[in-house]
């Protein structure tokens, strides 16, 4: 895994601090926010704005299962084809104010996406 834990920082006066996150889920624990992927699995963050407020959202996915057609790699071997289905789970945070604070945290429904989208989710996207 080339895992990336990442940390989302605030001002506080003239201090740049962490911004505190609640992790709601025991399948978050550690660092709730992270980027990079493997070959069954992968880890992004991807942020946005709602109604003012900032919107960050960790994203995780993990698939496809032994069933899944592959593809012949140019230098032999197998790979996933891009068409494979996987399952993406997330966790999202909803901030506001100056130094930036939680307001929410959900888990969306997941999702299934193929593996092709999947890993254009892994890393940051903020």
């Amino acid at each position: 895994m080339t895992g990336q834990p990442y940390e989302l920082f605030t001002f506080s006066r003239s201090n740049i601090v962490p911004v505190k996150l609640t992790i709601p889920s025991a399948d978050w624990a550690g660092a709730p926010l992270g980027g990079g992927g493997a070959a069954l699995h992968g880890q992004g963050v991807d942020c946005s704005s709602q109604d003012g407020h900032l919107e960050v959202t960790q994203i995780f996915w993990s698939g496809p299962d032994s069933t899944e057609p592959t593809v012949s790699d140019v230098g032999g071997g197998e790979s996933e084809a891009p068409s494979d289905l996987v399952t993406v789970d997330y966790e999202r945070w909803l901030l506001s104010g100056q130094p930036l604070r939680q307001i929410s945290v959900t888990a969306p429904p997941s999702s299934v996406v193929t593996y092709k989208t999947a890993n254009v989710m892994e890393n940051s996207h903020c």
